[in-house]
């Protein structure tokens, strides 16, 4: 995680994990904080976001991200991955 973290020095990034619970250990491996360069949300949040709410609402929550990691990714569906 370390690497990651130093990789992304310096970006704002946006971490998604499949579950809440997830989402929960990834936060405090990644340490975020009030932090403004990182986030840690589930993915179906980041989805939902960009699905069903206008382009400002989705930019001013996840738009910024220079940067999306989503951990677990093999979880995801192959149907699901043809839209990333």
């Amino acid at each position: 995680m370390e690497g990651l973290k130093r990789s992304f020095a310096g970006f704002k990034v946006t971490y998604t994990a499949p579950t809440g619970k997830a989402a929960h250990v990834l936060r405090t491996r990644v340490g975020q904080s009030d932090a403004a360069d990182v986030r840690v949300c589930t993915l179906h949040q980041v989805l939902a976001a960009a699905r069903h709410r206008s382009p400002e609402v989705f930019a001013e929550h996840y738009g910024d991200a220079d940067a999306l990691v989503v951990d677990e990714f093999s979880m995801v569906p192959l149907e699901a991955r043809l839209h990333f």
